[in-house]
């Protein structure tokens, strides 16, 4: 075996076993250099060798890098709105709906639109303590067999319940501003707001 076979035989055998693949079977090293922790990392290095085979057709790595690290920070139980992860990752928010649609929708345990209220809330300004009845009113009407809402994008589901809570309690906000801020286009919070009515005046 000749000495430069040798060396790289010794150096493959001294790389962490995460970081063992091919360059273009991986991000983990790209989203260190970026400021992505290492725990974050590492899940989103695994994602995206579950979904390589896919990934390897896609242009903009930029929509890869989102995925993986967003259902990441998901995954880990470290609830970030995409807004938020897309600066992370160099994405621009006009992308984020593109880039959650890349791949087939995971199954996140344990994670409901309940742990996105807060993020949204902060992310416009919402005290404290409405975020507080804005959770409590919610968890108190939406059941496991609203199908509807456990269906969709929890972040999603997030934006229209504090939209509505919003409304029905007479706070006047600007609905382009508050899409914004949550990254969730007035489209989709106007198209969830006839869910949540129904199942609000139900229990009313």
């Amino acid at each position: 075996m000749s000495a430069s076979i040798e060396s790289a035989a010794d150096n493959q055998a001294s790389t962490p076993t995460r970081l063992r693949v091919s360059p273009q079977k991986n991000i983990y090293q790209e989203l260190i250099t970026m400021g992505i922790d290492d725990d974050v990392a590492t899940v989103a290095q695994k994602i995206f060798i579950e979904n390589s085979e896919a990934a390897s057709g896609i242009r903009k790595k930029a929509h890869v890098r989102f995925y993986c690290v967003y259902h990441a920070y998901m995954e880990l139980g470290r609830i970030k709105v995409p807004k938020a992860v897309a600066a992370e990752v160099g994405l621009t928010a006009t992308e984020i709906n593109k880039a959650l649609q890349l791949f087939p929708p995971r199954n996140i345990p344990n994670t409901t639109y309940l742990d996105f209220i807060a993020p949204h809330c902060k992310s416009i300004g919402i005290p404290e303590d409405a975020v507080n009845d804005i959770v409590n009113f919610f968890a108190n009407i939406i059941t496991p067999d609203n199908v509807d809402i456990h269906n969709r994008q929890p972040h999603i589901v997030a934006a229209g319940i504090i939209s509505y809570y919003m409304t029905i309690h007479g706070n006047n906000f600007n609905a382009d501003i508050l899409s914004k801020s949550m990254n969730v286009s007035p489209g989709s919070i106007k198209l969830i707001h006839p869910n949540i009515a129904e199942i609000h005046n139900a229990r009313s």
